[in-house]
């Protein structure tokens, strides 16, 4: 990650990005075992929902104008603000 106003830069995604399954802060994904239906599950506020909260980040988890890229000599992940450039 390169943060052109900061000028800082790191391997792991900014803070901020959702987890892996596009949920918003603090929302956890389970299985319901009678039913193997998914359900969504707050772990501050303890509420629970069948249906996935609202406010879940672009598929892939990111902030809003992250973008996620290869680098084609090395072949690792990096991520472009395409805002801040």
């Amino acid at each position: 990650y390169y943060n052109k106003v900061t000028k800082d830069t790191s391997w792991d995604k900014p803070k901020g990005a959702a987890d892996a399954g596009g949920l918003p802060p603090n929302w956890e994904e389970h299985k319901d075992p009678s039913s193997g239906k998914t359900f969504y599950y707050n772990k501050v506020t303890k509420d629970t929902s069948w249906d996935k909260p609202k406010g879940a980040a672009d598929a892939g988890g990111l902030p809003p104008n992250w973008e996620e890229h290869k680098d084609p000599s090395s072949g690792k992940t990096f991520y472009y603000n395409k805002v801040t450039k």
